[in-house]
């Protein structure tokens, strides 16, 4: 009965709240993210779909529009509400993966947008918070995660189990001097 009057209350309110993820005030977008987490530990079922079409685009957006600024500030970025902002969604989006049990296109959508993350110009608690977010995707697509962390970075090319298998193409760099090296060579360690 009371997760029925929680869902209830989740439907009443989800469009004023959707709102709130694109407010003009950072302050707001975060207490609104810390929501969507409660949201998701409590009926992910019921808002998956919601999540996916209405918060997955402005979520994505910000944080690739984020990335763009923050890897090119200095370290008096790490005291602002943007850094703030971007650390405690990258925090929080990992666990509300899992818990949505979000699909393959979806796990594409949120890697592709926490990529530019796992640059070495990026503050360390940044890239910190976008590890974690592909330790979680790994466990709903490896295999898609793989993908998209050898179009980054590739420390060794992957060779086929057979002859009669043809070469996996991928377009990430093999030099150990990328940015993306570090991070990404240790997420495709636990991938083995």
């Amino acid at each position: 009965m009371v997760l029925g009057g929680l869902v209830l209350q989740v439907h009443q309110l989800w469009q004023p709240f959707t709102h709130r993820l694109e407010d003009t005030e950072p302050l707001v977008i975060l207490k609104a993210f810390g929501t969507l987490c409660m949201m998701g530990r409590v009926c992910g079922d019921f808002i998956r779909k919601r999540v996916v079409k209405e918060v997955w685009p402005k979520v994505t957006t910000f944080l690739t529009n984020q990335a763009k600024i923050s890897m090119k500030a200095g370290s008096a970025y790490a005291h602002t509400v943007a850094h703030r902002l971007q650390s405690a969604i990258l925090a929080g989006l990992g666990p509300l993966c899992l818990q949505l049990g979000v699909g393959e296109t979806e796990v594409d959508m949120i890697a592709c947008a926490c990529v530019p993350y796992l640059s070495a110009r990026q503050p360390t608690k940044l890239q910190e918070g976008a590890c974690s977010v592909f330790d979680a995707l790994v466990q709903l697509e490896p295999d898609a995660v793989w993908l998209t962390l050898c179009d980054v970075y590739c420390p060794v090319l992957p060779q086929p189990p057979h002859p009669c298998f043809s070469h996996v193409k991928v377009s990430g760099s093999t030099s150990e001097k990328s940015e993306y090296a570090n991070n990404v060579t240790h997420l495709l360690e636990k991938l083995r």
